[in-house]
Order: structure tokens, then C-alpha cells, then sequence
């Protein structure tokens, strides 16, 4: 099964595109990285990381199916 045929079978009211969080009537959305916003990059894209990875194996199981979708946004002007 493709994964267009799979959302359309499965997620027809889904709307991909951002902002998806707002953009659906239901959605989970994690705080995943740190309290402390004065800390460095690697020290708060490892705490990151580490809290996805942890989020990842309490819901999936190794025989869950799952299709994992993302979407690119242009990058913030500075």
C-alpha cells in the first residue's frame, strides 16, 4: 500500500501542512527540549534527542506498523 493510498484509506480529514499542530482537531505536542533555554546547542539538541528516542520506544513496538511523515518549512529569516 503507498503511502498517499494510506492516508487517503485512513487520515482523509488530515490536513499536512504546516502549521499541522494548529491545523487538526487532534494532535499531541511535546516540549522536548530543556527548561533552561541559556544552554548550549549540543547540550539542548541532546537533551532532544534523547527525549524523542524515549517517546519513540514507549509507543512503538518493534512489529508496530507506522509511516512517519514530515514536511519541510522554509528556514526563519535572521
Amino acid at each position: 500500500m503507498s503511502i498517499l493510498h494510506f492516508i487517503n484509506e485512513h487520515l482523509p480529514n488530515v490536513i499536512f501542512e504546516s502549521p499541522f499542530y494548529y491545523n487538526n482537531e487532534y494532535s499531541i505536542r511535546f516540549e522536548l527540549g530543556p527548561p533552561d533555554s541559556n544552554i548550549d546547542n549540543n547540550t539542548y539538541y541532546n537533551v532532544v534527542r534523547e527525549r524523542i528516542v524515549a517517546l519513540f520506544l514507549a509507543i512503538f513496538t518493534e512489529n508496530h506498523p507506522m509511516y512517519i511523515v514530515g514536511y519541510r518549512t522554509k528556514p526563519r529569516e535572521i
